[in-house]
């Protein structure tokens, strides 16, 4: 789903429309994980490195969404 993570491109912090989301890992182009948490709130990405990123969503009817979002 597209519009779970914006905005797309990002630059300081990505936010959920799908508050239904209860876990999240976002992992780099190179396959490290930068960010994994249960939650569905703002998520800081001011030190993160510009480029592609790939997420992994959870929501609380155990569907799993994945997707890729840029950083700006």
């Amino acid at each position: 789903n597209s519009g779970v993570l914006f905005p797309n491109p990002f630059n300081i912090e990505l936010n959920f429309s799908d508050k239904t989301i209860r876990s999240v890992k976002i992992i780099d182009a190179l396959g490290k994980i930068v960010f994994s948490a249960n939650t569905n709130q703002k998520i800081n990405t001011l030190t993160w490195r510009k480029g592609f990123y790939f997420y992994e969503l959870e929501t609380s009817d155990r569907d799993f969404r994945r997707g890729k979002i840029i950083k700006q």
